[in-house]
């Protein structure tokens, strides 16, 4: 029923991979480039949390989930290379066998490692332009603290779940064939995540990049924190979508590029 869509989401992976081998500077910079549209969704969220008034916080919650989803759209629409929505990707490109498990290591290391670029580097631009005052510093110092105390077990299930709706939006944006209704599905897909207060480990790296500019968490606690909601993203894209999809019998020929 859906192995069409795996067969071609696992060759979208094998030209990834080709890429990555061929041209893997410029695969890093598509990678700085996805931390960076995910920080400009993050700022965009912390500015309707700092300016919708305590007792519309509700509206503000749900403002910034709309909001933000233009962020997942920038990095499927402009392209470049996000770590989370490849762990769909590359994972049912190794399961297809159409790369091996120890290329899809490096990619997704290099990936990762080009999303924290960017995602501190989007921080520094941000903090440079004193666009981060009041009432945004207060929220920033809120959000980073809110997040640097979490506890392995809720972060990791969060992360889970947020990893869930971000691969279903890479998923459904894989089957539609027009422009807006990929747009219409990863719209929908990040808003649920964003309102429900999932963990995106690429976007809490942007988050903590701006609390550690206010001074709010410490190297250490951002640096644990994040790599806890990698592991679960991971794990939400893998056991959750990918290897499910995957027990259906490829339909593609065995020579299929």
């Amino acid at each position: 029923m859906y192995s069409e869509t795996v067969d071609k989401i696992a060759i979208l992976a094998g030209k990834k991979m080709h890429f990555f081998k061929q041209q893997g500077p410029v695969f890093f910079v598509y990678s700085v480039l996805a931390g960076i549209y995910i920080g400009l969704g993050v700022i965009i969220l912390l500015v309707a949390n700092a300016f919708i008034p305590a007792s519309l916080s509700p509206a503000g919650k749900f403002l910034g989930a709309a909001a933000f989803a233009a962020a997942l759209s920038l990095v499927v629409m402009a392209g470049a290379e996000l770590f989370t929505g490849n762990n769909l990707i590359i994972s049912l490109g190794a399961l297809r066998k159409k790369i091996s498990w120890k290329e899809a290591a490096a990619f997704w290391l290099i990936n990762w490692l080009g999303n924290f670029l960017g995602s501190l580097l989007i921080a520094q631009l941000y903090a440079a332009s004193g666009l981060n005052a009041e009432p945004i510093a207060t929220a920033i110092q809120k959000t980073a603290e809110a997040k640097a105390a979490l506890a392995f077990g809720p972060l990791f299930f969060r992360a889970v779940l947020c990893n869930l709706l971000v691969c279903l939006a890479v998923w459904c944006a894989q089957k539609m064939s027009s422009e807006s209704g990929k747009l219409i599905m990863i719209f929908w897909c990040i808003f649920v995540f964003v309102a429900a207060g999932f963990e995106h480990s690429i976007a809490n790296m942007t988050f903590f990049s701006l609390g550690l500019i206010e001074q709010a968490v410490t190297p250490e606690i951002a640096l644990q924190q994040v790599l806890i909601a990698t592991l679960g993203n991971f794990c939400g894209a893998f056991f959750l979508l990918s290897l499910p999809y995957s027990l259906e019998k490829s339909q593609a020929p065995e020579n299929a590029a």
